[in-house]
């Protein structure tokens, strides 16, 4: 979208893009053994989300992770796409996590004894 990314925005791409990766090979071996995996990253994404989101609408004010820290990221109190009011990129994040966090733990309640890692 032509926006820079903020420094805990880039720790979530270090959360979500290698998923793609996992979920490609998965397809092309047959193993269910990533779901584990997926879980892991997803849910520190989820949490990096969750804070990422919390100082944006300004439920924290913290200076020990924030994106003013490196002085040439983003502001992450700032707005950059808002949509019915309350969805922001950070809430997308937040709510991308999430959803692969219940699909995860929902395949890895379905199959425990195939889902975890070997």
């Amino acid at each position: 979208m032509g926006y820079n990314p903020c420094v805990l925005c880039w720790y979530q791409r270090i959360f979500m893009y290698p998923q793609v990766f996992l979920f490609f090979i998965a397809m092309k071996t047959k193993k269910s053994s990533i779901i584990f995996n997926s879980l892991v990253l997803s849910l520190i994404g989820f949490l990096i989300a969750s804070y990422h989101y919390l100082l944006q609408i300004g439920a924290l004010n913290s200076e020990l992770l924030s994106c003013g820290v490196v002085g040439f990221t983003a502001n992450c109190s700032k707005y950059f796409s808002l949509a019915y009011g309350y969805i922001t990129i950070p809430f997308m994040a937040l709510t991308s996590f999430l959803l692969l966090v219940i699909l995860n733990y929902s395949k890895l309640r379905a199959c425990p004894e195939r889902s975890l890692p070997d």
